[in-house]
């Protein structure tokens, strides 16, 4: 175990919550049982509730909204906390500009700053680590940044792909590990919302990988361990 909490494991437990489809407590549980060796304190909760996430994604008949609500169901302390503020400002008729301005003030009292900083409105993440903070530091009222803000994406993208990546990207700071949550729970929730054909395909070329084939390898691995 390190001495420093990060958003690494939360962006890793969509397999869990595959497994445990339909169950999101279980797959809550699972998480958190093994999480502990690799992480600790909200790092560990915040996993726990992406599993979540994806086990009510992956049953059938569901949607954002029930999504939603089971999250806010098991999450606890900060987390729940910051989803809870995270969301009370997210309007998906708003600009994506004024739901980053939004969603970044809604989450700042989460990111373990030190007062000065609080004022600022808006910190650039790079400078305030360099400064005196507690971030990383093991706390009952702090949360993974990634977290809160994948949800937020969901909302407001309101089933849509284009919109729920553009605002996980343009969220800024670990926009990759947000808009990559945020639109694997999409796709979960309804298979017929993910990624337009052209950008898988440019994917593959890119990345010089069958995507559609290690999906339904995976696939098949799930359904053997249901």
């Amino acid at each position: 175990m390190g001495n420093w909490i990060n958003e690494g494991f939360q962006g890793i437990v969509m397999p869990v919550g595959a497994v445990n489809a339909g169950d999101p407590w279980r797959a809550y549980e699972e998480v958190t049982a093994f999480g502990m060796a690799h992480t600790e304190s909200f790092g560990v909760e915040g996993a726990g509730v992406n599993a979540a996430a994806y086990a009510i994604a992956f049953q059938k008949e569901t949607s954002v909204d029930t999504v939603l609500k089971t999250v806010l169901a098991v999450a606890k302390d900060g987390t729940k906390l910051a989803i809870e503020d995270v969301l009370a400002v997210t309007d998906p008729t708003d600009s994506l500009e004024k739901f980053v301005e939004k969603t970044r003030l809604a989450f700042l009292p989460y990111l373990q700053l030190a007062p000065v900083h609080l004022k600022k409105g808006n910190p650039e993440t790079g400078k305030t680590l360099r400064e005196a903070t507690n971030i990383g530091r093991p706390s009952r009222i702090a949360c993974v940044e990634n977290v809160p803000i994948a949800f937020a994406a969901l909302k407001y993208g309101q089933g849509n792909y284009q919109k729920t990546l553009k605002a996980a990207l343009f969220y800024g700071r670990d926009a990759e590990s947000i808009a990559a949550v945020a639109t694997s729970i999409l796709a979960a929730i309804n298979p017929q919302a993910g990624a337009p054909q052209g950008l898988k395909a440019t994917l593959d070329t890119v990345n010089r990988r069958n995507h559609a084939q290690f999906a339904a390898h995976f696939f098949e691995t799930v359904k053997k361990n249901i």
